[in-house]
């Protein structure tokens, strides 16, 4: 497929990688900064009439099959339906919009038009989560009831969009946990409730730390306790969780499983029996996956694993767990997909 990539600097370098070494071709690239598109256009072997400053000029000169859009999240929107609109399918990088109304009215696009627009979100294709999300789905734990989710790192994105967005943690981070939390468990969310704050050495003008309760489909509770201020300990970027069920208890920490199969107990006195789960070994992973699963999808005229409509139930975390900060910390129902 030939692909179209706006947005070429910081993290679009990720997807210039991931397309120029896959079987696709980068056919065209538009920046608005003249010096990411050189820098790109030379590091990717992209000549330069294929570069351009601005979408409509890209596509009247070059032949596309497909597009991903990697511009920061307030800027999606545009892009995404100007593409769908001429039937050419986008993957965007998450989070999908920086509002609930630009999410939905993109997804609009996708079900009007009927082209497929995939929001990334690289984190579920980890062995870990890939491993965590078979052995609950195998009934290792039963019935799901309670789940922690703790991300903490020390972060600082001096001179990008992140140091001076509102709530740079929950919108921006989060929306990855959101969707693992989704994709491990197999649960939706159906409400949240959420605080957040910042501390002083935080390098980020507004509030970089939270704490988030949603329920889940089942009745469950998640707990998720994040900061990108974090000095005291550190977590990877998927977190450390702890899954506990009716049968067993999955914990997750730095990549890594333990499983415990013993059923729930009142004051137990015997040491908890963890046993660590070899993580299963999938041939792709992160973007490499993205990018399989989104051409299959075309290929085969199916939607991908997260498609925009169900990437509505992730982001939905997120916009409730704001709209509960603009109340106060009050539970706000998420609407379904």
């Amino acid at each position: 497929m030939n692909f179209l990539q706006i947005g070429v600097g910081g993290f679009g370098g990720t997807w210039l990688k991931t397309i120029s070494k896959s079987q696709h071709r980068l056919a065209a690239l538009v920046d608005v900064k003249p010096e990411s598109l050189a820098k790109a256009s030379a590091e990717y072997n992209v000549p330069a009439e294929r570069c351009f400053s601005d979408l409509a000029q890209a596509l009247a000169a070059v032949q596309i099959d497909a597009a991903v859009v990697v511009t920061p999240p307030a800027f999606h929107r545009a892009p995404v339906e100007a593409l769908l609109e001429r039937g050419i399918p986008v993957i965007s990088e998450k989070p999908m919009a920086e509002t609930m109304a630009d999410c939905r009215a993109m997804v609009a696009a996708h079900r009007r038009t009927g082209v497929e627009y995939t929001v990334s979100q690289n984190y579920r294709w980890a062995p870990a989560p890939m491993t965590a999300r078979r052995l609950i789905g195998e009934g290792k734990l039963g019935t799901i009831g309670q789940m922690r989710f703790d991300f903490w790192l020390g972060a600082a994105f001096k001179g990008t969009f992140r140091e001076t967005m509102d709530q740079p943690l929950i919108v921006d981070m989060a929306i990855h946990h959101c969707d693992l939390i989704r994709y491990v468990t197999g649960l939706d969310a159906v409400s949240a409730s959420a605080s957040s704050w910042n501390v002083p050495w935080s390098a980020f003008q507004k509030d970089s730390s939270a704490c988030c309760v949603y329920a889940m489909s089942n009745g469950a509770r998640v707990v998720y306790d994040g900061s990108w201020s974090a000095h005291g300990n550190h977590t990877n970027w998927s977190g450390d969780w702890l899954i506990e069920g009716t049968l067993g208890a999955l914990r997750h920490s730095h990549g890594k499983l333990w499983l415990n199969e013993t059923p729930p107990q009142v004051w137990a006195k015997a040491p908890f029996e963890w046993k660590e789960i070899a993580n299963d070994t999938p041939p792709l992973l992160s973007q490499d996956y993205v990018l399989d699963d989104f051409a299959r999808a075309i290929a085969e005229r199916r939607p991908t694993a997260t498609t925009c409509t169900d990437n509505l139930n992730s982001v939905g975390m997120v916009f409730a767990a704001l709209e509960s900060l603009a109340k106060d910390g009050a539970r706000v129902a998420i609407q379904p997909g």
